[in-house]
């Protein structure tokens, strides 16, 4: 157990928001907003027995949080030990300080940074999102699959081959989903090709907020293609997302509801696990 409630509050959107182990299992990497409520990119040591070595933190980077929502909060490690951070436009609504699609910022953005240089700050490896604080990586094809909440109308569903995310713009502000938003951005940018989601749905019947989201490629559900899993924190529906190999949209099908669902995700072996803020953890099971 990592233990850190003394570096961070838990406050609105801010705490401990995402741990990933580097490759050889010596150590972690965690995304935390500290006690100021700014993000904190860390290193922790893990000992055989896969204890946390707390006094052995070292700091990677700080990024300053204009306010205490939109964090972002996911974090991955390639294989080679790069560090991918997702990071959300800084806050409030409508991304007031127009973050996410300025290159000269850090926010709203996938982020690269080397754990092995302090002396590289990174660089921005996709922009335009809002608030992507789950994504997932499909181990059957390495595609990259962001669930990104929206504004006031539309959460969306995004799916970019790992090696072709450098250089997307996923759009936001200049659009929610594939709807315009703000008039004054532009999805387009010299360095960054656009890119729609691979789906979206309104906030309609009391949905809110979009919790992603894993491929299933477990065995005990007797499926074949790609399926997405995801759910909504409001109303708590998990739902599965088709896609066809050329990465489009070929169906949708209801799986149940797992009242204020905050995560979904993969075990080792591939099944899939709702997580509730309610304490609940529920596997994905044939009916």
């Amino acid at each position: 157990v990592l233990d850190i409630s003394d570096l961070t509050i838990a406050q609105g959107e801010q705490g401990l928001l995402g741990l990933a182990f580097a490759p050889d299992g010596s150590g972690a990497y965690v995304n935390y907003t500290n006690l100021a409520g700014d993000t904190v990119i860390a290193s922790f040591l893990v000992a055989d027995d896969g204890s946390f070595n707390k006094s052995s933190q070292g700091m990677i980077t700080t990024i300053k949080q204009p306010y205490p929502n939109h964090n972002g909060g996911d974090i991955m490690v390639d294989a080679d030990g790069a560090i991918y951070v997702f990071m959300g436009d800084g806050g409030f609504a409508n991304d007031p300080e127009r973050h996410a699609l300025d290159v000269t910022s850090p926010l709203g953005k996938i982020w690269k940074l080397s754990p092995v240089d302090p002396q590289w700050i990174g660089e921005a490896w996709a922009v335009g999102l809002r608030n992507p604080w789950r994504a997932s990586l499909d181990p059957a094809t390495n595609d990259l699959w962001i669930a990104d909440v929206g504004q006031d109308h539309w959460e969306e569903i995004n799916v970019v081959p790992f090696d072709q995310v450098q250089g997307v713009s996923f759009g936001w502000s200049a659009r929610e989903g594939t709807h315009e938003f703000n008039a004054d951005q532009q999805a387009l940018h010299e360095t960054f090709t656009a890119v729609e989601p691979v789906y979206e749905y309104e906030h309609v019947d009391n949905n809110c907020s979009i919790s992603g989201g894993v491929v299933y490629r477990g065995s005990q559900v007797p499926v074949s293609g790609t399926w997405y899993i995801f759910s909504d924190y409001c109303t708590g529906k998990v739902q599965a997302l088709c896609i066809d190999n050329q990465r489009k949209n070929c169906g949708l099908i209801e799986l149940g509801t797992v009242e204020k669902s905050v995560g979904v995700l993969a075990d080792a072996q591939g099944e899939v696990w709702v997580l509730s803020q309610n304490g609940l953890i529920v596997p994905i099971v044939a009916s």
